[in-house]
């Protein structure tokens, strides 16, 4: 009884269910379309329907992912506050001088859509799907986890781990300021427009402080706020379900959009930055997690020997 019962157990535990079947798909769609956007295009971007499925790849392996993972009350609390506190960032940023990360003013482009204010929507949208990854990966990387129960450490470590989120999270302005710039997205204003050029290789020196308060201070809610009052069940699932490959979609996200960028780069020196600051995290990461499941997987094969006793 007690055998057939676990054989029950690890093969529902072995049928791909819906959400990992979607970000599975989403993931290939993802590294096939960002490569080919990286090798083929010039750095154009790609024609406007493989973009669009683009577009939908990156929400179904982001959002998707945070939904299994957080449930949708949390993910929902997540992504508002993330949100509005990032275009509260942008705002005051543009409306006081650029003294968050630095003097910019947004362009018009019809790919940004509407403006709340003088952000574009989709850069707070934006910004929070980028978190997200960065979450992943240094809790991954730290706790070999998904999602962190910061009950289980201590508040000097939490604090330490939203530190570190904010900075990962802040890599990403070197990687963005030469594109957004050479395409438009936006321009650099006023002092930071009159940074002599050595000082301004990657945009004003502000820019990736900035980031960094910014994801501090959003992980920090989330970190002593959110999963406390909010994150029960997220919790518990955490706890209870055994991680899938695809739960390694946020890093393969992270990296094949620094390979392709590498690729094909703004320029060379760019390109190199790009490819070992993502490159290295994103095997950090892969390393942890690949040991993650081979561990898990063995124990789990373990088990069942056992659970069947000697023939």
């Amino acid at each position: 009884m007690i055998a057939s019962t676990d054989d029950r157990t690890s093969s529902q535990a072995r049928r791909a269910n819906p959400v990992d079947v979607a970000l599975g798909i989403a993931c290939v769609v993802w590294v096939v379309m960002t490569l080919w956007s990286g090798i083929q295009t010039g750095g154009a971007g790609l024609p406007v329907i493989p973009q669009t499925i683009t577009s939908l790849a990156l929400v179904v392996a982001v959002f998707g992912h945070m939904l299994k993972h957080l449930g949708v009350k949390l993910a929902s609390a997540y992504f508002l506050i993330a949100t509005v506190v990032e275009w509260a960032f942008e705002q005051a940023n543009i409306t006081f001088g650029g003294f968050i990360w630095g003097d910019l003013r947004y362009g018009h482009l019809p790919m940004l859509g509407p403006h709340i204010g003088s952000v574009p929507l989709i850069v707070p949208v934006g910004m929070t799907a980028l978190l997200w990854p960065v979450y992943v990966i240094i809790n991954v990387v730290l706790d070999g986890k998904i999602v962190v129960n910061p009950r289980t450490l201590r508040p000097w470590q939490v604090v330490w781990h939203c530190v570190l989120y904010g900075m990962l999270h802040a890599w990403i302005a070197f990687l963005a300021n030469g594109f957004c710039t050479k395409f438009g997205v936006y321009e650099w204003v006023g002092k930071s427009r009159a940074l002599p050029a050595q000082d301004s290789f990657f945009g004003d020196p502000a820019l990736p402080l900035g980031w960094t308060v910014w994801g501090f201070v959003v992980t920090l809610v989330i970190s002593f706020v959110l999963i406390p009052t909010l994150g029960k069940d997220a919790l518990a699932w955490s706890a209870a379900r055994p991680l899938s490959w695809v739960d390694a979609a946020p890093i393969v996200v992270i990296g094949s959009y620094a390979l392709a960028l590498f690729l094909n780069p703004v320029n060379q020196s760019v390109g190199s930055v790009i490819l070992f600051m993502f490159g290295f995290i994103s095997l950090l990461a892969l390393y942890r997690f690949v040991v993650l499941m081979v561990g898990q997987n063995g124990s789990g094969a373990a088990l069942n020997a056992s659970s069947q006793g000697p023939h």
